[in-house]
């Protein structure tokens, strides 16, 4: 979709022949559109359904800032497992807290 906007803006100004995607392209990208509205109807219902209205909405917007996030955790994982193979320990990043989130729920409701 970038490539496809910076073509068309090179177009505009006269610097390069206008794109004309593929039949196969047009119906990938179609797809591609009515999966993420799905997805976006899916994250706003079920977020809605707990939380109300407002919190779906947010996080429909926020949807650009979990994928951003998903990357850099996917970096981050595949580099600290290229370092594994070439010999390195690997490191284990754990959360700081006592007892488990669940169990502390659990451990509130019987007092």
């Amino acid at each position: 979709m970038v490539l496809a906007l910076v073509l068309a803006g090179l177009d505009a100004a006269g610097f390069a022949p206008p794109w004309k995607p593929s039949r196969l392209v047009l119906v990938l990208l179609g797809l591609n559109l009515a999966s993420f509205a799905w997805r976006a109807v899916m994250r706003f219902s079920f977020t809605c359904a707990e939380f109300g209205w407002r919190e779906g909405l947010r996080a429909v917007l926020r949807i650009p800032v979990a994928n951003v996030i998903s990357i850099m955790a996917g970096y981050r994982a595949l580099f600290a497992y290229s370092k594994t193979l070439r010999g390195a320990v690997p490191e284990w990043d754990k959360t700081a807290h006592d007892t488990h989130p669940a169990r502390a729920v659990a451990l509130e409701g019987a007092r």
